[in-house]
């Protein structure tokens, strides 16, 4: 039981302890009658499972060994004598053939070291399954942003022009600077059922969080239609909401949707509501903490299983000028619009806005599962500085105490850091007090001191604050890090503070640089402004060797919502497999393609016999947009209910599972591309490890209110009162006739937001339900007042075309 359980926590080299036995030395278990050396099996519960099924010639299940966690258990599953675990020394006969096991000498299996004795419910590892973020720099990937972070880039820019006015620089210097997220203003309405007139009232976090929520699903290789129902968790951290003050300054009308649309607690419960997720949904706001502090929240409701997987977000977006004024004035901001953490330079931050969202889970139901496991959460904790010298000012004491906190929530000591990742907002007070509160933590819990041991850095200089989602941005940062196992520099550092004294143990990291330790572990820390502080300790997880690389054909399968949609798609495919699609299993990229992607409405699907043959044919497709040779193509219309029930009949499904137990790549390819769904699971014996893969392409459709902060209230307010209807302007009746007259600019959103398709140009067509709201106006005014009785009814109404 202990040896599964350790296995499940991802922990194989754990010293198990039992009240009864210490499992330290390679002793063997009997099964049915024969030996086995727990030190193997310990390398892997797949390999012993397919070793039970192959002597009992009986397929077991995935989860074998987390349902029968014990000899008991296995041996009344399988319906044998299991032996006692004999104590013998190491010089025990062992009569396993180990030819059996040459894929575990083989296999790179080192999981990191711990020394933990028993689970503590309340201090279980939470492993990170899957990433996805919008940041400054155009950064749509977390991909992208390592190859910022490894360049040294700064992306720090203008204002974007696009979003409406905006305050001088040359009154107020520095404060057009900024980290600006590109199409900001892009939004896929139609995929995720929101009418553009809502998206357009929308504030751009709920849009965001949308997005990108389904594209971590993705990376996690999880469809949402799988976890429907489920009590998974939303924890997003935010704090500002400028696009409100945007719909104000604009004299948007109020409505039903601006309640929703503007409200901060939304963009986490519109996630919730969209996926149909029924565990806690909560908004976190503790200012600039409030992502990590979201992060400790989803993993102590891990712990207590409110919820079995959560989605933990932050999210900033800056869109008015008031909080950025209200900065400057406060003198916060860097008038040069550099941010220079750690620097003798410092002289103030720079705002910033992005998006980052993870999927976390249970690292035992992660290992469970067979995630991709990109890196392992051990502990964090959460205080406040209390009564300090000031509300915005920190306080050392409560960050040492926070970080003493954090490591002895994880149960590692100081000096198995060997990064932080700081606060560190280049300010020329605030990154002095945070090195203090570090080294003094360190001080106090370190063991032994190796000089150079712990190296500090900063994602603000980089992309500046992120504020509500900077916390995440830098465990995003660290993840990326231990992947690549490379520390990158924090930009714009040339000297050092000279508040700043740095103990022997510490180094800035201004320079790349291998990450040189036995295992990678590393802090994130996190302070709200209001003083609420988070700090959270990160270790990596090697990614283990493939043990699926079955050799071709294989059946490729991509979906979309649409023809241009899987265009991009098939180009992100391409781009995929120029930069990485040799690197891993093939086959287990294939596995996810079918497993992790949910099936859309326009389909391709192509057998192939490895990376080079597809990417020759999906080359071929997007030149020629034809069904490519060995190949299907389908849109599965809405008028494929009627398909779907057809195959519903048995002799359907006697087909079906003909062509999934010969494994008929061509029969399934197009059958799926005929609208049919396909259980792509039979295909393989044993679950396989996850790919990472590109993600879905989203439309990128302008949803923006169209600003008017350059007119004067009152003129707008005039212009309203003068105008009859927003549909009919003026009267223009005279002796013969009654008749009004409206002139349309295009940006009204009742044409901004319908555009069709004309002679191959989309132009702004006054939709249907307009002309008749224009007459019906229009009688309305022409009757006076006294006259008006009952309700107007138009009757018989018809359109020449559509």
């Amino acid at each position: 039981g202990r040896v599964a359980e350790s296995l499940a926590a991802g922990a194989p080299e754990r010293v198990l302890r039992s009240p009864k036995r210490r499992l330290a030395d390679p002793s063997p278990v009997v099964i049915g009658g024969r030996s086995y050396d727990t030190t193997h099996l310990v390398a892997g519960l797949l390999q012993l499972q397919r070793l039970i099924e192959r002597e009992y010639g009986e397929r077991l299940p995935a989860s074998f060994f987390f349902e029968f966690n014990n000899l008991s258990k296995v041996s009344k599953r399988i319906g044998c004598e299991v032996d006692d675990v004999a104590i013998a020394g190491r010089d025990s006969p062992n009569s396993l053939d180990f030819s059996d096991f040459h894929e575990l000498h083989d296999s790179p299996v080192s999981q990191p070291l711990m020394t933990a004795v028993d689970v503590d419910p309340d201090k279980i590892d939470i492993a990170i399954v899957g990433m996805s973020c919008r940041l400054p720099g155009a950064i749509q990937s977390p991909s992208d942003l390592w190859n910022v972070l490894a360049s040294g880039a700064c992306v720090i820019g203008d204002y974007p022009s696009g979003r409406g006015p905006w305050l001088s620089a040359r009154d107020w210097p520095g404060i057009d600077q900024g980290g600006f997220v590109k199409d900001l203003d892009a939004f896929d309405a139609a995929f995720f059922r929101i009418s553009p007139a809502e998206a357009q009232l929308m504030d751009p976090q709920q849009r965001l969080m949308l997005e990108l929520v389904w594209t971590c699903l993705e990376d996690g290789n999880v469809r949402p239609a799988d976890i429907a129902g489920s009590n998974v968790g939303v924890f997003v951290g935010a704090s500002n909401s400028d696009y409100s003050r945007m719909l104000q300054d604009a004299g948007v009308e109020v409505e039903a949707h601006l309640g929703v649309a503007s409200s901060l607690a939304v963009v986490a419960n519109r996630v919730s509501y969209f996926f149909d997720f029924s565990g806690p949904s909560m908004l976190v706001d503790t200012a600039c903490s409030s992502s990590l502090v979201a992060l400790h929240t989803a993993v102590q409701s891990l712990r207590r299983s409110e919820c079995s997987v959560a989605l933990v977000a932050g999210v900033n977006v800056i869109c008015h000028p008031d909080l950025s004024l209200a900065y400057h004035k406060a003198g916060m901001l860097a008038a040069d619009g550099r941010c220079k953490v750690f620097d003798a330079g410092a002289n103030g931050y720079v705002r910033a806005e992005g998006a980052v969202v993870l999927l976390i889970k249970p690292l035992q139901r992660a290992v469970a599962d067979g995630d991709r496991i990109h890196a392992v959460i051990k502990g964090s904790a959460i205080n406040h500085g209390g009564l300090a010298s000031g509300l915005t000012v920190p306080n050392p004491v409560k960050q040492r105490e926070l970080l003493m906190a954090a490591w002895d929530d994880a149960g590692v000591r100081a000096e198995d850091l060997s990064y932080i990742e700081a606060h560190g907002t280049g300010t020329s007070l605030g990154d002095p007090i945070e090195v203090q509160g570090i080294q003094s933590a360190y001080a106090q819990r370190a063991v032994a001191q190796t000089r150079d041991s712990c190296s500090l850095g900063s994602l603000k200089s980089n992309l500046g604050h992120l504020e509500s989602a900077a916390g995440l941005a830098g465990v995003l940062k660290v993840v990326l890090s231990m992947q690549h196992r490379i520390l990158p520099p924090t930009v714009n550092f040339e000297s050092l503070n000279p508040k700043i004294e740095l103990d022997t143990a510490f180094h800035i990291q201004h320079r790349l640089a291998d990450w040189l330790a036995p295992v990678r572990m590393a802090g994130v820390s996190s302070f709200g402004s209001g003083g609420a502080n988070a700090h959270v300790v990160l270790q990596e997880y090697p990614e283990p060797a493939s043990l699926h690389d079955d050799d071709g054909p294989y059946l490729f399968v991509l979906s979309a919502e649409n023809r241009e949609r899987l265009r991009e798609y098939v180009q992100r495919v391409i781009d995929w497999l120029d930069l990485s699609g040799s690197d891993g299993s093939f086959s287990d990229a294939i596995y996810s393609w079918q497993l992790g992607r949910t099936a859309m409405k326009v389909r391709l699907a192509l057998k192939i016999a490895d990376h080079i043959e597809l990417k020759t044919a999906l080359e071929r497709w997007l030149r020629e947009g034809k069904e490519p040779a060995h190949g299907w193509f389908g849109n599965v219309s809405a008028g494929g209910i009627s398909t779907e029930r057809l195959w519903q009949t048995k002799s359907a499904r006697l087909l079906i599972d003909q062509a999934l137990r010969h494994n008929d790549l061509e029969q399934l390819g197009l059958l799926w591309t005929s609208g049919i769904e396909i259980d792509w699971s039979r295909l393989y014996d044993l679950k396989r490890s996850h790919a990472r893969l590109p993600t879905y392409p989203f439309a990128k459709e302008r949803h923006w209110i169209q600003p008017q902060a350059s007119t004067p209230k009152s003129s707008i307010d005039l212009a309203a009162r003068a105008m009859l209807h927003p549909l009919l302007h003026e009267n223009v009746s005279d002796l013969s006739r009654q008749a009004y007259r409206s002139t349309l600019t295009g940006e009204e959103p009742f044409l901004a937001d319908h555009r069709v398709l004309l002679r191959g140009t989309e132009q702004c067509v006054l939709p249907a339900v307009a002309y008749l709201e224009m007459a019906r106006a229009a009688v309305e005014q022409a009757v006076p007042p006294e006259a008006r009785v009952g309700v107007l009814e138009l009757r018989n109404c018809v359109w020449a075309q559509p």
